[in-house]
């Protein structure tokens, strides 16, 4: 929950500033900063996102992630069925 929070809070954020500097911008620069960048930016990090998500190191770590959260979920559902 806390990381849903401050995952929306940072792009909630973002959103809001991005929209300032958008309506502040006019003509060409509207037209670049809409089109241009995003695109720009997809194509930059894709590639390095994908060789990132696929390195060895991450997807140990992503193992051993869903396993100990897995454990979690299960250790709170019990949790929850003992409760009731």
């Amino acid at each position: 929950m806390l990381g849903l929070a401050t995952t929306f809070t940072a792009l909630g954020a973002a959103a809001a500033l991005l929209g300032q500097l958008m309506g502040s911008l006019g003509g060409p620069w509207f037209v670049a900063l809409l089109h241009c960048v995003l695109m720009l930016a997809a194509g930059t990090f894709a590639g390095l996102v994908s060789a990132w998500a696929q390195s060895r190191g991450m997807m140990a770590f992503s193992l051993w992630l869903k396993r100990v959260l897995g454990l979690l979920l299960v250790a709170a559902g019990g949790y929850l069925v003992w409760l009731a």
